[in-house]
């Protein structure tokens, strides 16, 4: 039995807000890679594309943790293998859309010479790490991730195979939770196993966040970094093999564990299958003190972000001291407004993350008048491309909506 569920059950409920956030985030992510606000101010578009916009990726990884990730904290150790296959399907699946993607924007990395003179060790960093175009980086970012937090995760199932295998052998030694009233061996075993699967769960997210706090000293906070000679050293070898701190080692596995976390209060405060979410308000987190809290939160991430910036100590902008704090306010404020899931929207954000760069591309190749007012307003560039990629999005959900409607017809007549 895993975190999300019940007797077995999957406990999902009306959480249709993250579908619905996911698409606003992916028109933040558009936000970034246009600087929509350029054009009207400087400090504006720093606050929105720097500061603002970077909960989207966050929140992507989040919704992963709570509804993958979290499959690799079971209960059952007898279940071999299970959280291993749940890794595997979701390595299969990111890898095609990598692979898609790699492939559908390699001409426009070419046309931008992005290959020329690409040695065996730069196609290792672009697949790995890097991305083979900007916003690709997600996709390996988001596999390597989630192989840290599954190996992090059989940190509790190793102890908690031992102890399994020294009850089968009635070690008494081990019954260390027996209740006065003499529980049954199920019982027993049931006392045992919870503990410890909270104890790796912790030892987890000790890991991830001292990850994370090594990610900040590799991004806005690389200007302290430089100041210590040793740590300069360090991170100036790292940088060797990636880029940017912002990758699948240091930002990715903190969220996909905030979300597992979210998945674990939700699991063990669910009553009768009736999601946490649904519940009245005494009994979860409300919504109006999340709404203060992440009012309070982006407050400070903004001094931070700012600061930051003044003091020029910003190799990269994507992680701050304060996001993780306003994503945990962010994700309940979303989930304590109970709405109806939504597969077409969690499908579009998807279509529009992966697709809105050719855009970029297509808007700023436009000829004649309308190609130069767009180029010359940022604002104006921002909505063209969101337009664009909208209706290339729909029209790529329909066509694929189609064909595979179409071969199942075709495999249910030829049955």
């Amino acid at each position: 039995m895993d975190l999300l569920s019940r007797n077995g059950e999957l406990v999902v409920g009306k959480q249709g807000g993250l579908d619905r956030y996911r698409l606003i985030a992916a028109f933040l992510v558009i936000a970034i890679h246009t600087s929509p606000l350029l054009s009207v101010n400087e400090n504006a578009d720093f606050f929105l594309t720097r500061i603002f916009a970077r909960m989207a990726v966050p929140l992507f990884l989040m919704i992963t943790g709570r509804y993958v990730a979290a499959k690799f904290w079971e209960n059952d150790p007898d279940e071999k293998g299970s959280s291993a296959a749940v890794l595997l399907h979701f390595l299969k699946k990111i890898a095609i859309l990598y692979g898609i993607s790699v492939v559908l924007y390699l001409p426009v990395g070419m046309y931008a010479g992005h290959y020329k003179q690409i040695t065996v060790t730069g196609i290792f960093r672009m697949l790995v790490f890097d991305g083979t175009f900007y916003h690709l980086w997600y996709f390996p970012a988001c596999m390597l991730g989630m192989v840290i937090v599954w190996g992090c995760s059989r940190i509790g199932k190793n102890h908690q195979r031992e102890i399994k295998n020294n009850e089968d052998r009635n070690d008494a030694n081990n019954v260390i939770f027996v209740t006065r009233n003499h529980a049954n061996r199920n019982d027993v075993k049931e006392e045992i196993l919870a503990p410890i699967s909270d104890v790796g769960f912790r030892i987890t997210f000790v890991i991830v966040i001292i990850l994370y706090i090594l990610g900040l000293l590799g991004d806005s906070y690389y200007g302290l970094t430089t100041q210590i000679p040793v740590l300069k050293t360090m991170y100036d070898g790292m940088f060797q093999v990636f880029s940017y701190t912002r990758n699948g080692i240091f930002l990715v596995p903190i969220f996909l564990m905030i979300g597992v976390w979210f998945a674990k209060v939700e699991r063990e405060n669910t009553v009768q299958n009736d999601s946490y979410w649904e519940m009245s308000e005494p009994k979860r987190w409300n919504r109006k003190r999340a709404g203060l809290g992440l009012l309070i939160s982006l407050v400070l991430m903004t001094v931070e972000g700012f600061a930051l910036h003044a003091a020029d100590w910003q190799r990269h902008d994507s992680m701050y001291v304060m996001l993780p704090i306003v994503m945990i306010f962010l994700y309940i404020w979303i989930c304590a407004k109970p709405q109806e899931p939504s597969k077409k929207l969690r499908s579009l954000s998807t279509w529009i993350y992966i697709l809105h760069p050719a855009v970029i591309v297509v808007v700023h190749a436009l000829p004649g008048s309308p190609g130069k007012e767009i180029a010359g307003n940022s604002l104006l560039n921002y909505v063209a491309v969101v337009i664009g990629t909208c209706i290339i999005s729909i029209f790529g959900m329909y066509v694929t909506h189609q064909i595979s409607h179409g071969f199942d017809l075709h495999v249910r007549r030829n049955k």
